[in-house]
């Protein structure tokens, strides 16, 4: 711990002076980030938060699939159709989410991989969840851009199962 303090310290003091700021300033920042960083390493046993009271107006099961160079594809788990696609270094807010979800299979020695529902909900909320550990986050608490960017594919995904309800009737 102490190793790491000094280590800590340096490096924001050098961040400091390289940008112009005060060293107390960014010792500071310092301070802060570490000092929440016991909220950040949960341990398994805290629970998920309660979820929302509040029905599914629409919902899709997504598959995060890591693709070559960075990428992401975005797929509907039931009908695989791929629903977005992140070049590297794009979509960093969704990876982000996708880093905290994983993150909790991984503690709980779950297979990280695996579908996670995305819903809109009756009282407007849109939330990503995981089935397997019972984590939630509501979308719009990472402000309207952030949000929009699920929303864009959940209607991609009501759109495609639009469509591939279209073609099934066709065919009956």
């Amino acid at each position: 711990y102490l190793e790491v303090t000094v280590f800590a310290h340096d490096v924001f003091n050098n961040e400091a002076e390289q940008h112009g700021m005060s060293p107390v300033f960014m010792e500071n920042v310092g301070l802060l980030a570490s000092s929440g960083s016991t909220g950040v390493f949960e341990t398994i046993d805290d629970p998920p938060p309660p979820p929302q009271a509040a029905l599914p107006v629409s919902s899709v099961d997504l598959l995060f699939i890591d693709g070559p160079q960075g990428r992401i594809d975005v797929a509907d788990a039931r009908t695989q159709s791929t629903l977005a696609v992140f070049a590297s270094g794009e979509g960093s807010f969704l990876r982000g989410i996708l880093r905290s979800l994983v993150r909790e299979r991984r503690v709980r020695d779950l297979d990280p991989g695996g579908a996670f529902s995305l819903a809109l909900l009756d009282n407007g909320s849109l939330v990503i969840s995981d089935p397997d550990t019972g984590y939630w986050m509501a979308l719009e608490a990472f402000g309207a851009d952030n949000r929009r960017l699920f929303a864009e594919i959940l209607k991609e995904a009501t759109a495609v199962d639009a469509v591939t309800a279209s073609a099934i009737g066709a065919k009956q």
